[in-house]
């Protein structure tokens, strides 16, 4: 089944663009923000400590351009499997938000965000994989 606007639900049509948008934003803004600004926030100084704070937006930006990809091929097995890689992407982000609660001075409430944005890939890619549409196909 294609992914195009007759075969998926109307949450989907808006959903699926704004993974492709967040991702690629996010990243962007860790790629060629201003460093000393970008890492100015605890949560993004402590995942520069474990990994440059510019890889990390190299991997939220190819979620999104891979999000992209596969929503101009209306290809829903690439874009699941992005879901899947950026779903992945955020569990790491939840936990390095937890650690940094733990061992730096990242607030308790960072990993609320990531864990947020995971669970809505999960249910993005679960309604991909049903094939789920809008019954009145509006």
């Amino acid at each position: 089944m294609p992914l195009d606007r007759a075969h998926v639900t109307s949450a989907s049509r808006i959903m699926l663009p704004s993974y492709a948008i967040f991702f690629a934003v996010i990243g962007l803004g860790y790629i060629f923000g201003q460093a000393g600004r970008v890492i100015a926030a605890p949560m993004l100084r402590y995942a520069d400590t474990i990994m440059p704070i510019q890889v990390w937006g190299g991997v939220f930006l190819a979620c999104g351009l891979l999000m992209a990809l596969a929503l101009r091929l209306h290809h829903r097995l690439l874009y699941r499997w992005a879901l899947t890689i950026c779903g992945f992407s955020m569990v790491i982000w939840t936990g390095v938000a937890i650690a940094g609660a733990i061992w730096s001075d990242v607030t308790l409430t960072a990993w609320v965000w990531p864990w947020l944005v995971l669970q809505a890939c999960r249910a993005s890619n679960r309604s991909l994989l049903r094939g789920e549409q809008d019954q009145a196909g509006g």
